[in-house]
């Protein structure tokens, strides 16, 4: 087997860390390519969520909160490589009102990420997610998804 090149690893680094958050079925990645940056974000649902993860990103997670993690990609040279940004998170839920998250930067390696905790206000709820990444030349990269959430354990 070959050996890594540091961006390489530091790319499986962060890759690996968004995976283990939780177990699969319970996370969702979203992605946007936006030429030469590429966002991605994952929700994971705090019940999901291995004991050492939200002390990990210095969050207390409530049980009626779930975890998002963002990432900011720039693509100049295969593999992308995580970049510096400044992360802005706005989600809505169906009522129309609006949270603004608080998002902290992780930094693991070469690697960094972004993670807030996402307040969950009923058993089942439909939330839109809005997220602005400035990465280091200030350009806008703006990724708008929506993703289900539960509090406690999700239906299989």
């Amino acid at each position: 087997m070959m050996p890594l090149t540091p961006r390489a690893a530091t790319i499986l680094a962060v890759l690996v860390m968004l995976v283990g958050l939780g177990r699969a079925a319970h996370a969702q990645m979203h992605e946007q390519n936006f030429g030469r940056y590429i966002v991605r974000a994952n929700v994971v649902h705090g019940h999901a969520l291995s004991q050492d993860a939200p002390e990990r990103r210095r969050l207390k997670l409530e049980d009626n909160e779930a975890l998002l993690d963002v990432v900011v990609l720039k693509t100049r040279y295969p593999p992308p490589d995580p970049v510096r940004a400044y992360v802005l998170v706005t989600v809505r839920e169906p009522t129309g009102r609006t949270h603004d998250i608080e998002m902290r930067p992780v930094v693991a390696d070469r690697g960094v990420s972004f993670s807030g905790a996402i307040p969950i206000p009923s058993p089942r709820v439909l939330m839109d997610f809005k997220i602005t990444a400035y990465p280091e030349d200030d350009t806008a990269l703006t990724m708008e998804f929506s993703e289900i959430l539960y509090r406690g354990n999700s239906p299989r």
